[in-house]
């Protein structure tokens, strides 16, 4: 057996295919539902073929965790190749997939294949970003423990910013905090949503989508040693355009990666919606100087 570790995420983490390809990434789909019928991510329901659905259909979906048994069959397949795996997953407060998979790890895990579990307290391309960072790292040569304490610690740096175009999905779902006093509240806003210990939280309220464009982008600069970024889009993809170029040219010089948010975010946000997730730190006090003295 090759002496080496695998990764593993979820389908709700959103990493375009090519990527998890180019990382050897495994991912296990999250169900999903509407009505009585069930779809796997990306397997037998493609992120195009949900919004069409979203938008047409007079159920509203619903999401759900993959089965500890799904979690299994990949485990036990890759410890056939591999002496350790690292999980990777969505925020455990917002998912259940996070239990699954140690569920899972318990029952695999064993001497010759230790299996960890990493809550990353994020969604989407926020616990993205994280398993690609991890599995760089783990094809240059760090070690397994110190890739599990790495992942640990770009979860504690992880953000995300996203932009909602419609509060009709919101309200729907139900699963956003705060949301209903937003809904309750303001009727023509764009709401800015941002990660909170590992719940997904209103954090703005501008009203117009140019707007909280433009907010996105301040908030984004206003973090520094910034190792990967993403935009990602629901439906239309202007938006996010403008948003990758935006942080392009201004403080951000390295590879803004793109993707597509898929159901487990996407049936809360909607068509229109657009964010930027990436991985860096809060600035110092002398660090903020320097900024204001430039």
């Amino acid at each position: 057996m090759e002496v080496s570790t695998a990764i593993v995420t979820d389908s709700a983490a959103d990493i375009p295919a090519d990527l998890l390809k180019k990382n050897n990434i495994t991912e296990v789909p999250v169900i999903v539902n509407f009505g009585d019928e069930s779809f796997k991510e990306n397997v037998d329901l493609s992120a195009d073929d949900f919004y069409e659905r979203l938008q047409n259909s007079k159920e509203f979906p619903t999401t759900s965790q993959p089965a500890v048994g799904d979690f299994i069959d990949v485990y036990t397949n890759l410890a056939k190749k591999h002496d350790s795996i690292i999980s990777i997953h969505i925020s455990s407060k917002l998912s259940g997939t996070f239990n699954a998979a140690e569920q899972a790890a318990k029952e695999v895990g064993n001497s010759k294949c230790n299996i960890t579990v990493v809550d990353t307290l994020s969604v989407s391309m926020g616990t993205g970003l994280i398993a690609l960072e991890v599995a760089k790292s783990v094809k240059s040569g760090m070690k397994s423990a110190d890739a599990v304490n790495y992942a640990n610690e770009l979860s504690e740096k992880g953000k995300i910013f996203v932009a909602v175009s419609t509060l009709e999905y919101l309200k729907k779902g139900g699963r956003i905090k705060g949301a209903a006093a937003l809904i309750g509240g303001f009727l023509n806003v764009k709401p800015i949503l941002t990660n909170v210990d590992g719940l997904v939280e209103n954090w703005a309220k501008p009203r117009t989508m140019l707007r909280a464009l433009s907010q996105i982008r301040d908030a984004a600069e206003g973090y520094v040693n910034i190792q990967n970024m993403a935009v990602l889009h629901t439906t239309q993809g202007f938006d996010a355009r403008a948003l990758a170029s935006s942080l392009a040219d201004h403080k951000y010089d390295g590879e803004i990666l793109r993707s597509q948010f898929g159901p487990a975010l996407g049936a809360h946000l909607g068509p229109g919606a657009v964010g930027v997730m990436f991985i860096g730190d809060v600035p110092s006090d002398e660090e903020k100087d320097e900024e204001e003295e430039e």
